[in-house]
């Protein structure tokens, strides 16, 4: 064999070797950059799941919180028309007591007058 064929192949053979070499480490590569995308996508999932919860919660707490003031709310509007219906009725109380007085005064002058 001649050795310029001889180192030829012998060449051939290191490039292969060489192109093996790096289309296993790239092999490599892209299996751990798989990896890291799944782990990836697993952290974003949870994350998510942590958002809806967290959300679900805030609104929870949140129809809690309007109820309560709603409550509230009518509660106070329930003593505040008592109130009035009390002071309503003090008003009338008093006037009724006014126009009796006034009418007792003008029944004595009547007599008097007679």
């Amino acid at each position: 064999m001649d050795t310029q064929t001889a180192f030829g192949l012998g060449m051939l053979v290191v490039v292969a070797i060489a192109m093996l070499i790096a289309i296993v480490i790239g092999m490599l590569k892209v299996s751990h950059l798989e990896a890291e995308l799944a782990d990836t996508q697993t952290s974003i999932h949870r994350s998510l799941q942590n958002i809806e919860r967290h959300l679900a919660d805030m609104h929870r707490d949140i129809e809690d919180r309007i109820s309560r003031e709603t409550h509230h709310l009518e509660t106070q509007d329930v003593q505040n028309l008592q109130h009035v219906h009390r002071r309503m009725d003090d008003i009338l109380s008093e006037l009724d007591s006014r126009f009796d007085k006034f009418e007792n005064r003008i029944t004595k002058k009547q007599i008097l007058k007679d």
